[in-house]
């Protein structure tokens, strides 16, 4: 009788142990959990790239959804609540997210910011180029161009400061976050070849470049294209639409440097693009994309999006 009784509080007492020991593991599961680092990305190229270097070992939040237009996004309240609570804040810079400095004083966040078009060289935007002074109109939004991301030379450079903040925030997954980077590192340098191999088949003199707006001027220099003109006259989407005057001077300088096509762009209204093409007599061309779009769009990712975009050049140039 009395073994009995101590073998069913022996029973008892591994049950009761077994019980702390598992609400204790998951306990410090959950403290794993919320101690993963918070990223708060600005834009969907931003996010790509975070994404790519981040893995798994990060919950990233893009503030402007793929498709989205970081020129004219305006903050919600749960996004203010999103950056608040963040521990990195990942932003283009060179005043591509005009927005991106009043946000963040207003959501009280103390994120560490990481602009990661630090180190890229910068080229001037055209129409600051033209005018030879920073407080015209149309470098409103800078002086520079920052749609350095049209360059996989300068997204590596993007790249490699998302490693380094990282790493610098998690030192615990440190090689993972070096093992995913080199991976897209890789990826960039394999898209740059591909695409300087695709372009090598159009003559220097049929790459000219007429779009929405200015923000190919990365990708021009590097793959020797010429910016012939852009129907907004400035680097960002941001603007009134062009008066006829400028649509009737714009068709006259596509007429005179023998442009083939004009190119749309993704989630804007080309209405007017349309009018500029009849007057100039080209065609429009399939839309191009400036930012990482949705699922099935065809540039659902960055490496998606530039091929998209290269191909879509390359055919209406041809």
């Amino acid at each position: 009788m009395y073994s009995t009784k101590n073998n069913q509080k022996e029973k008892q007492v591994k049950t009761d142990l077994k019980n702390v020991l598992c609400a204790v593991l998951f306990a410090a599961s959950v403290c794993i959990a919320d101690a993963q680092v918070r990223v708060v990305a600005t834009s969907p190229v931003m996010s790509d790239i975070v994404r790519g270097v981040a893995g798994d070992k990060v919950a990233v939040k893009g503030l402007v959804p793929p498709g989205g237009d970081p020129h004219v996004y305006e903050p919600k309240p749960r996004d203010m609540k999103t950056l608040k609570d963040a521990d990195l804040f990942f932003e283009v810079g060179l005043g591509y997210e005009t927005w991106a400095d009043k946000m963040f004083k207003a959501s009280g966040s103390h994120a560490v910011r990481v602009v990661t078009s630090e180190g890229v060289k910068p080229i001037r935007a055209e129409a600051c180029e033209e005018h030879g002074h920073k407080g015209h109109d149309h470098c409103d939004h800078g002086e520079f161009d920052p749609h350095v991301w049209t360059d996989p030379a300068c997204v590596m450079q993007m790249t490699k400061n998302v490693i380094d903040a990282l790493v610098k925030a998690d030192p615990a997954n440190r090689d993972t976050y070096k093992k995913n980077g080199e991976a897209y590192l890789a990826s960039l340098k394999k898209l740059d070849k591909w695409i300087s191999s695709e372009v090598s088949t159009l003559p220097k003199v049929q790459r000219k470049l007429v779009t929405n707006h200015d923000w190919l001027g990365y990708f021009a220099k590097r793959y020797e294209f010429e910016l012939v003109d852009n129907l907004l006259g400035g680097i960002s989407t941001d603007t009134t639409e062009p008066s006829a005057k400028r649509i009737t001077s714009i068709a006259k300088k596509i007429r005179a440097s023998k442009v083939k096509a004009i190119f749309a762009e993704a989630g804007h209204q080309n209405k007017t693009l349309g009018l500029v093409a009849k007057a100039a007599g080209v065609q429009v061309a399939p839309e191009l994309f400036h930012e990482v779009s949705t699922p099935g769009s065809g540039a659902a990712t960055y490496d998606e999006m530039m091929r998209h975009n290269v191909k879509a050049i390359l055919e209406a140039l041809k």
